[in-house]
């Protein structure tokens, strides 16, 4: 879920607080704990403070000199009485004053509109008091949001459809080019994504950062409304290529498919496969099997596996290459790597080998180890798992390692004695002496 304040950044509580109190120490304070709802009542809360007559609660009975003077001061921080009225979501003062011509259009000092609050704060009745006077449908507020953007975040439906027939368009975007239907997928408002679909809303924009609509279903764990996209044609491949323009061919985030087994959806992966997403992903370091495995979800696994995907297929790393089945031995699912045996999965990369046991020893599974002692034939020198067990200190792998029949005196230039002795792990050294280790290796 995205919260309409991480759209707008915190920028936004800034300049709400700007709009009325100025840059007070009070003012900081108020941002710097909390949850963001919480915060805007405390802004209310301090408003009302600065501005005495506000505190009176009926503004239909207060005195016309009174208004007046709470406009002079509310002017002097370069912002109106409609603005307040509606910060407060006082309906009748909001209703009076656009009954005598007050312009709900007006900016005040920090960009905001009345008109743009009224949708931030997601007030239904001060939405309709204003739209009627609101020419400018399709104004933006704070960071260039539009409105039909703020009431989709919000998923106000209703709202939505009554801007679009004043007027309001689909295809108004935030300064990251973000439409209103992708934070209405992005936050899970199903019949506000239907209403911008059935309106005729593009599924196959990208904002700034290369994500569409389907990226942000995926992303978010939005099965059904992933699904409706896929029903108005979004398309997995087309839109991972454009994320990839957009970023020069450098991975920035993962692929459709790769978020939807993250979130260890089986229903988007099935949904996404089915309609001919790519099973092998868009890219070397971000391979839907692997994170399929790295988080040990069978089937899963046996989906993107059936649908075509490479079981071999080598996952480039900042450190190291890896594969899906060295991915599951290192994170420890023997189950899955079995099954991708029985695939054609290959454990012939000496490199890939090396690094598989490294991991595996270095997270001490002993169960992963044991799998590849029965699968790979290490070379008894100084690359030798036993070696980096001693080193270690792992005591359940280094009596693994023995039990199956290997040598402590592999023919290295450094024996695991000398390893577990230099790091003062005496227990393997004494373990290791009694399977017959030569103390003058």
């Amino acid at each position: 879920h995205m919260s309409l304040f991480s759209v707008l950044g915190e920028g936004a509580l800034q300049s709400l607080i700007s709009s009325f109190l100025g840059w007070t120490n009070e003012a900081i304070t108020l941002l710097s704990k909390g949850d963001p709802s919480e915060r805007v009542d405390k802004i209310r809360a301090a408003v009302r403070e600065k501005f005495p007559v506000s505190i009176q609660a009926d503004f239909n009975k207060i005195s016309e000199s009174d208004l007046s003077s709470l406009a002079k001061e509310l002017e002097e921080e370069e912002t109106t009485l409609l603005h307040y009225a509606v910060t407060f979501e006082d309906l009748p003062l909001v209703q009076r004053l656009v009954r005598e011509q007050d312009d709900v259009n007006e900016e005040n000092r920090e960009g905001f509109t009345p008109f743009w609050l009224a949708c931030f704060l997601n007030n239904d009745a001060l939405i309709d008091a204003l739209l009627p006077k609101a020419a400018l449908t399709n104004i933006v507020g704070f960071n260039q949001v539009p409105c039909l953007f703020v009431l989709a975040a919000h998923g106000n439906t209703s709202k939505c459809a009554l801007l679009l027939d004043y007027g309001g368009k689909l295809d108004v975007t935030t300064t990251l080019q973000m439409t209103p239907l992708m934070i209405a997928v992005g936050n899970g408002h199903l019949s506000t994504t239907k209403l911008f679909l059935e309106k005729g809303a593009s599924v196959s924009d990208v904002d700034l950062k290369g994500r569409s609509p389907l990226w942000e279903a995926s992303f978010y764990n939005q099965p059904d409304i992933l699904d409706l996209l896929i029903e108005y044609k979004a398309d997995a491949n087309a839109d991972d290529a454009k994320m990839l323009g957009v970023h020069n061919g450098e991975r920035a985030t993962n692929c459709i498919l790769s978020c939807a087994v993250l979130n260890r959806s089986e229903r988007m992966v099935r949904s996404l496969l089915q309609h001919n997403t790519n099973p092998n992903g868009a890219e070397e370091c971000d391979v839907p099997l692997a994170h399929a495995c790295a988080i040990g979800d069978i089937k899963i696994v046996s989906l993107l596996c059936e649908s075509g995907a490479d079981v071999n297929r080598v996952v480039a790393g900042e450190e190291a290459a890896t594969c899906p089945l060295f991915v599951a031995l290192q994170h420890g699912h023997v189950d899955i790597a079995e099954y991708l045996l029985k695939r054609g999965a290959k454990l012939d990369r000496e490199d890939l080998q090396a690094d598989a046991m490294a991991f595996v020893v270095g997270s001490q599974n002993t169960e992963s180890a044991g799998f590849l002692l029965d699968h790979v034939d290490y070379p008894e020198d100084d690359r030798h798992p036993l070696c980096r067990a001693a080193y270690l200190g792992s005591m359940p792998l280094t009596r693994l390692f023995l039990d199956r029949g290997i040598s402590p005196n592999l023919a290295c230039n450094t024996s695991p004695l000398f390893y577990a002795c230099s790091k003062s792990h005496f227990d393997i050294a004494k373990l290791l002496l009694e399977n017959g280790a030569d103390p003058n290796h």
